[in-house]
């Protein structure tokens, strides 16, 4: 695929779900591209794959280089003009961006584009795709794996899967569990880490939460991740401090690998990409951290019946995929994408792929990502195109 001469502009697209939500895409149109569809993943947003920073910006790269990028939002997710609705309502869970939302996607892109699309998902960006191959939709207010809409997803859906840092199931390399690697983030003798060593607990204070608000973590940076002299002088030192402190901390490698993370592109990220999150969404994850795996909502489930168990059904897959994962990522082991997703997709065109020296969300925004992965990625697309 030719490199493009012109700058990517950007534009609004809009694309309704069955349940009647209107999701916000930024599309930056290439017209004959391959379409692509990057999506973010949990508590983020499509910034989160077009920072406003030279050489953070994989939705920019693939457009120069002629690809027809949609830059997508699931539900309440998005900031300004790009921002996703939620008809009033914080009452959903994964499944529902799985069954809902990424169909809504795909069908917006192909009756727009005349193709199918190449979908990259970091994280539960990649997840729900992985729920939509597996046929993920709702029967009523159930849940099912439909396994004939997952043979037409695979055949006409999507025309390959990417998915970065995607769990298999949620179960930690170390043999921790991934509810004491998140929490402990915020330090033994803090309530939230109580809260999430106990999901029992957590259920309990999640289901009186219906949202759980971050978006304002960006409110004391600027546009590029710089800090601005409003900001007080006590404000700013405790600003630098907690970036310090953050890539020290043996707790917070759950999440980043220090080595790999600059504090101006850690602060952009702040300030562009973290939004609020669905209390039910964190009870989905509470669920599949406290059983370790990777499954439908319960109470999507017929009384009597057993939910549909995602990390079961891998092979189901059967379009082109590639699926990887940083070294150092402490969230979406290595091991474990390799030996419960990689292995039982059934796709004759499958691609295993570790990016060395990265953690899970630096997987995005490492000091080498742009020059290592972006290449890697754009030619297997581009080799898969047409």
């Amino acid at each position: 695929m030719l490199r493009s001469r012109e700058a990517p502009q950007s534009r609004i697209e809009r694309a309704c779900t069955e349940d009647g939500i209107e999701l916000a895409l930024r599309r930056y149109p290439r017209a004959g591209g391959d379409p692509v569809v990057l999506m973010h993943g949990l508590a983020q947003n499509c910034n989160a794959w077009d920072l406003p920073l030279p050489g953070f910006s994989f939705a920019r790269y693939l457009a120069e280089r002629g690809f027809d990028v949609w830059c997508a939002n699931l539900r309440s997710h998005g900031r300004d003009d790009f921002a996703s609705g939620n008809a009033g309502r914080w009452d959903w869970t994964v499944d529902h961006f799985a069954a809902y939302d990424v169909p809504a996607i795909v069908r917006r892109v192909i009756d727009e584009t005349g193709k199918k699309p190449f979908w990259v998902g970091h994280s539960m960006g990649g997840m729900v795709a992985i729920m939509y191959l597996q046929g993920a939709c709702f029967c009523g207010t159930h849940l099912a794996g439909d396994l004939d809409l997952s043979r037409e997803r695979n055949e006409r859906g999507i025309r390959g899967l990417v998915a970065l840092s995607s769990p298999a199931r949620l179960q930690m390399e170390s043999g921790i569990s991934a509810a004491y690697g998140l929490a402990s983030l915020l330090g033994d003798r803090n309530l939230v880490t109580r809260v999430l060593k106990r999901p029992g607990l957590a259920r309990r204070v999640l289901r009186r939460i219906p949202r759980v608000g971050l978006s304002r973590l960006g409110r004391f940076f600027d546009s590029e991740g710089r800090i601005p002299e409003s900001n007080g002088g006590t404000v700013r030192l405790a600003l630098r401090w907690s970036f310090q402190e953050a890539t020290r901390f043996v707790t917070c490698r759950q999440i980043w690998h220090g080595p790999n993370m600059d504090r101006r592109v850690f602060h952009a990220a702040l300030r562009h990409t973290v939004d609020d999150i669905c209390g039910k969404v964190l009870l989905q994850f509470v669920d599949w951290v406290e059983n370790r795996t990777f499954r439908a909502w319960p109470e999507h489930t017929p009384r009597g019946s057993s939910p549909f168990v995602y990390c079961d059904h891998f092979d189901r897959i059967t379009c082109p995929v590639l699926l990887g994962g940083g070294t150092h990522d402490r969230i979406a082991c290595l091991r474990t994408i390799e030996s419960d997703a990689y292995r039982k997709v059934q796709s004759r065109d499958k691609t295993f792929l570790p990016i060395a020296d990265a953690g899970h969300a630096d997987v995005l925004y490492g000091v080498r990502t742009s020059s290592s992965l972006y290449p890697m990625l754009a030619a297997w697309m581009a080799n898969r195109g047409g």
